[in-house]
């Protein structure tokens, strides 16, 4: 699983800076709306601007860590080096399991989000 990431960061590294973007995006919607509240008239656009943030700074997140993993050895390291390849790699399977949960967790936030957002609008 850790070298699939791995592959999926690299090939989509290039919407590293446009997932940052849109994450810095939805925040300042965010911020704009609730600062200029009596201005703006943008309430509805509240839970998509959450949405937006909270998945463009995971996109972020998930390329900027996974597209440094170390790859799998080709020739067999010394003991010390060794422990240091393995204890590199555990430190990522950590990154990794915890970014899936997060990720399980966004998901369901997001659905039922933007179901409260649709039966509002709707």
């Amino acid at each position: 699983m850790l070298d699939t990431f791995r592959k999926i960061a690299r090939t989509i590294r290039l919407l590293q800076y446009p997932a940052l973007l849109l994450g810095i995006g939805g925040m300042l919607l965010l911020c704009i709306i609730i600062v200029f509240e009596g201005l703006i008239s943008g309430e509805n656009l509240i839970i998509p601007s959450i949405v937006c943030a909270l998945w463009g700074f995971c996109g972020y997140f998930f390329i900027a860590t996974f597209k440094n993993v170390p790859g799998p050895l080709i020739t067999k390291p010394g003991f010390f080096a060794g422990i240091r390849y393995k204890l590199n790699r555990s430190w990522y399977w950590l990154v990794c399991i915890l970014f899936v949960a997060t990720s399980i967790a966004a998901l369901i936030t997001s659905v039922r989000v933007l179901l409260i957002f649709f039966r509002n609008a709707g």
